[in-house]
């Protein structure tokens, strides 16, 4: 049987509390000059996969099978998180265009790491008045493996919808979902994921604007992202944070969707 209560984790909380007050990358920039912003991230990832540890979901598929998958030409706006990841199935792989060895298999989009049918409800009744049933748990917008078989989260980001600290932190908390053992088996059971070492972490800033604040934002969540993998609380579980610039210029003229690396942040190498 699956679980009734469905945990609610710290770090999507913290992302709920950070990202979606007003203010846009301004009001994260100075949340991140006002507070320790490694300790608090790393805590609420640490307890997080504490909060997550006895949940056991595996048998749910991450996306409800009975869904119709829809197609580029159904997606209005080309320029959308779906038809950036739909762009991304088609082509199969996202890969720098620069000479660079890094790429990922595209493997599956909008997956839910806390799906449990059967009328589960979360632990936490902020959640139900934050967002209402129908919309509780968090969405992650890629799943993906890298060329080692290393299982990767990711999530996309295009022009102004949230700054690269946002994405930072709500790549974080996909990937604390995604972190424990129940979890890491549900990725070979439904798709065939390595079930042992640790996950990455992507990020795909398409149409990123250059616009001071955002540029700003860019260059301390790649600070960030260093001293996170760093502190073992993530980067015992969390392999690698990388950015990939893109344009949905290749998208609209129906190419392959290609993009640089903007910055790649690597824990140290386990034993």
């Amino acid at each position: 049987m699956p679980p009734s209560l469905i945990p609610r984790t710290d770090i999507d909380l913290l992302y709920r509390d950070v990202c979606k007050r007003p203010g846009g990358p301004q009001a994260r920039l100075d949340w991140a000059a006002r507070e320790d912003p490694v300790e608090t991230i790393a805590a609420a990832f640490a307890r997080s996969i504490e909060q997550l540890d006895g949940y056991d979901n595996r048998d749910e598929p991450f996306r409800d099978p009975n869904t119709r998958a829809r197609t580029e030409a159904e997606v209005d706006d080309v320029r959308s998180t779906l038809s950036v990841a739909l762009r991304l199935k088609a082509q199969g792989r996202l890969q720098p265009a620069e000479d660079d060895p890094l790429a990922y298999r595209y493997v599956e989009r909008e997956i839910v790491a806390q799906r449990t049918t059967g009328r589960a409800r979360f632990d936490d009744p902020r959640q139900e008045i934050a967002d209402g049933p129908a919309n509780s748990a968090m969405k992650v917008d890629l799943l993906l493996e890298a060329d080692d078989g290393a299982p990767a989260v990711g999530e996309i980001k295009i022009r102004n919808d949230k700054d690269p600290i946002c994405a930072l932190i709500q790549v974080l908390a996909a990937a604390a979902l995604l972190s424990t053992e129940p979890q890491r088996d549900r990725l070979d059971l439904h798709h065939n994921l390595r079930t042992d070492g640790r996950l990455d972490a992507v990020i795909l800033l398409v149409d990123f604007p250059e616009a001071d604040l955002m540029g700003q934002a860019k260059v301390k969540a790649c600070e960030l992202a260093e001293a996170l993998v760093a502190d073992p609380r993530v980067g015992d579980h969390v392999r690698r944070i990388i950015t990939f610039e893109a344009t949905a210029d290749a998208t609209l003229a129906g190419g392959p969707l290609t993009a640089q690396v903007a910055c790649r942040a690597d824990a140290a190498a386990k034993d």
